[in-house]
């Protein structure tokens, strides 16, 4: 009997491996092994024994043959009518049908094992079932009867005793809630796998707590929440040391140091990722080394150590060239291109675009290759070439459209550039077609959290160009978005924008609401940076409120909270205003001048060329009140050069207008009135520009006190002519503003700064 056996196994096993490397039809193999089962029944558990273990070791190389093996495996299990058999091998068949995309033969299968474990009484086996029927229910976008499934799954999970058993479960319920990728449903996976991990823990389940942990630190990163993100790392880091898993906390003590990178937390990010690499040279990971090495890079680019920054990108490159590397070769050349973006040096960025996108091309590796065209058109519009840029992101989309090609990822970059390039065009309307058609497609990722963002992006983006109105519509849909997903860090940031935005033509109530809405949520999200930032915002509005002695005790109490959480960027600005403030109505230059040569630094430092421009303005003006007017005629030459170079117009009509002021004293009369000229031509432009009847008085408010300089210009050089043409326009000018005056209250306004902090 035993011989028998023997035999009748091996040749089992032989029609396994048929199966397996011949691909012989299922139908033939399935008679066969029927008539086998059939004189030989005592040996119906041998045969399934066996051929499960084939399908097992195939099901990673080749999972449609191991689907065919499980079809077999299940069809024998039938004839034995065993309940046990039948329930297991059903299981197994429908788990490989959905792995092989054949989801409702899937779905019939898993309904019929389910059906088999609860004549069992096998709760953990049902439970299992039943999320992965929820799981193709969503996949085939039946939506009501996938949240059916999952909740029907979690009412179970309450009765079950064995621990390890309600570990695996609420940790799948958490994966299964987080596929419909809306907030709510995110937020519910967190608290799902949070349940998991108090269990897992309770247990001293190590090896489940460093699942749960990994799974936690991911989803709170997806939803920009970084603090949360660091703690859950750290506590991976921990569960990686219990398992002596060394080469998970290398790659995850790298990824902490991506975290704090992501926050700018340069030290810290230079500290874990510097751990990693040392780590990852012990364990002689030479992929991890390269990585973490990459990490020291970008966060020494980020701290502004650019030459120590590029030694070592040029050391990864040449690396990568002699391992013949592709891959790493086109992300470092994309990190380099990135890191000049950054320093805005975008003629040196373009040429490693450049570079990236050739070698993508040379060894066919299309998804960079776009990535590549994206960053390729970013640079052309930053050096003022958004026509080129536009032909070819659109030619490249022309062949999505002929494949039918284009992913959701690609096509919101791709959009989202061309926008961005017909806004430096000054073409709002196909600018706007554009953002819409990012969108949609950002919408078709089925995540809610970027719409928020995209969309305060997008309205920022028209806010700068001076198109109010369109800047207002995307406000108000990303509120609606964010608060519909309870979302208040993006909540937060839009009511910063549009605060500013009101202020920006004067409207004091409606800004000092927004900027009430931004600061409660700041304070609620524990969010340091935007606490800080709504701070200085209520700082300008107790400036327009004429508070002048309270805001300069209050921003010297924002220095000094900045200083303490270590926020450069917030120290510069609260210096900038506080310079200002000193300034404009203080009279006091020369302790104005210490302020703003400090913020005008801490901008060199964190080559933030905008806001340097208008401090430099500042020093400018303050220097000129010294006595001091070659040196501040020096300092305007320098930064309206810049001013130019980065587009941006209102700042060179201040600068303009500055200049003008300057040449009046000096009694210089011609380039007096060549500068107020300029200065005029942009404010009448800017006012053009303007979408509400607000936002026009703001600069016909500018436009007025540059006539009144213009015209005592115009007398000096004896142009009556254009004095008069001036005066006129000034009387016009003054007949708008009475006329939209009661458009425009400001409200009583009795709020204090120094009860913010």
């Amino acid at each position: 009997m035993k011989i028998k056996k023997r035999i009748f196994l091996e040749k089992l096993t032989e029609l396994a491996y048929d199966v397996i490397e011949k691909k012989r039809s299922i139908r033939n193999a399935i008679q066969t092994s029927h008539q086998m089962v059939k004189h030989n029944v005592s040996f119906k558990l041998s045969w399934l024994i066996a051929i499960n273990i084939h399908s097992m070791k195939l099901e990673s190389r080749n999972p449609d043959i191991a689907c065919i093996i499980a079809e077999i495996n299940y069809n024998l299990a039938r004839l034995t009518k065993d309940h046990t058999v039948i329930s297991s091998c059903a299981s197994n068949y429908s788990i490989r049908l959905k792995k092989v995309g054949m989801l409702k033969q899937a779905l019939n299968t898993m309904k019929l094992a389910r059906m088999y474990y609860r004549k069992l009484n096998k709760l953990y086996d049902v439970i299992f079932l039943t999320l992965q029927i929820g799981s193709i229910n969503q996949k085939l976008g039946e939506m009501k009867k996938a949240r059916y499934q999952f909740r029907q799954a979690h009412k179970m999970a309450r009765y079950i005793d064995n621990i390890s058993e309600k570990i695996k479960i609420f940790y799948m319920l958490g994966l299964v809630f987080e596929i419909f990728e809306t907030l709510p449903d995110v937020y519910l996976s967190i608290k799902y796998c949070k349940v998991a991990l108090n269990l897992a823990e309770e247990n001293n389940d190590s090896k489940s707590c460093f699942d749960i942990a990994e799974n936690l630190t991911r989803l709170h990163y997806q939803l920009d929440d970084k603090e949360t993100a660091i703690i859950y790392c750290r506590r991976v880091i921990k569960y990686t040391e219990l398992l002596d898993d060394y080469q998970s906390k290398a790659i995850f003590t790298r990824q902490l140091g991506l975290f704090y990178y992501n926050l700018g937390d340069n030290n810290n990010a230079i500290l874990y990722f510097t751990q990693a690499h040392e780590d990852a040279q012990q364990l002689k990971d030479r992929n991890l080394q390269i990585r973490a090495l990459l990490g020291i890079g970008m966060a020494q680019a980020a701290s502004t150590n650019i030459e120590t920054a590029f030694s070592i990108y040029k050391k990864i490159l040449l690396q990568a060239q002699n391992s013949q590397n592709h891959f790493l070769e086109q992300t470092i050349l994309s990190t380099i291109a990135s890191t000049y973006m950054q320093l805005g040096r975008p003629e040196k960025a373009l040429r490693f675009d450049w570079d990236a996108y050739y070698l993508a091309d040379k060894h066919n590796e299309t998804k960079l290759k776009n990535l590549s065209l994206v960053n390729i058109a970013n640079s052309e519009i930053d050096l003022g070439n958004p026509v080129d840029a536009i032909a070819r992101l659109k030619k490249q989309l022309a062949n999505f459209e002929k494949q039918n090609s284009i992913s959701a990822s690609l096509g919101y970059r791709f959009n989202g550039t061309i926008a961005r390039a017909y806004l430096e065009m000054g073409n709002v309307i196909l600018a706007q077609q554009h953002f819409q058609k990012a969108l949609t497609f950002a919408r078709r990722l089925h995540k809610a959290y970027p719409l928020p963002t995209l969309l305060t992006n997008y309205g920022l983006t028209y806010q700068n160009s001076n198109k109010v109105f369109f800047a207002l519509q995307a406000y108000e849909e990303a509120v609606g978005i964010a608060r519909k997903h309870n979302d208040i860090h993006a909540e937060a940031k839009i009511f910063s924008y549009i605060g500013e935005l009101y202020l920006s033509y004067g409207d004091i109530r409606k800004a000092k609401e927004a900027y009430y809405f931004s600061l409660t949520h700041y304070r609620k999200a524990r969010n340091r940076r935007g606490i800080l930032t709504a701070l200085l915002q209520f700082a300008n509005i107790s400036i327009e409120m004429d508070m002048k002695d309270e805001t300069e005790q209050f921003l010297k109490k924002i220095i000094r909270i900045a200083q303490k959480w270590n926020n450069r960027s917030s120290e510069m600005q609260a210096l900038g205003a506080l310079g200002a403030l000193v300034l404009e109505y203080k009279d006091e230059p020369e302790k104005a001048l210490l302020h703003l040569n400090k913020a005008a630094d801490i901008a060199g430092e964190l080559k933030n060329s905008g806001t340097e421009i208008k401090l430099r303005n500042k020093i400018a003006i303050g220097l000129n009140r010294l006595g001091m007017h070659e040196k501040a005629l020096k300092i305007l030459k320098v930064q309206v050069e810049t001013a130019q170079r980065l587009g941006d117009k209102q700042e060179e009509m201040y600068i303009c207008f500055n200049k003008a002021t300057i040449y009046t004293e000096l009694k210089n009369y011609f380039d007096a009135y060549k500068y107020i000229s300029r200065a005029i031509e942009i404010s009448e432009q800017l006012r053009t520009e303007g979408h509400l009847e607000s936002h026009k008085m703001h600069y016909m408010k500018q436009s007025e006190q540059m006539y009144y300089v213009a015209i005592n210009i115009c007398l000096e050089l004896s142009k009556n002519k254009e004095a008069l043409e001036y005066l006129e326009k000034i009387k016009s000018r003054v007949l708008a503003e009475q006329i939209s005056l009661h458009q425009h209250s400001f409200g009583d306004n009795n709020a204090r700064p120094q009860n913010l902090i």
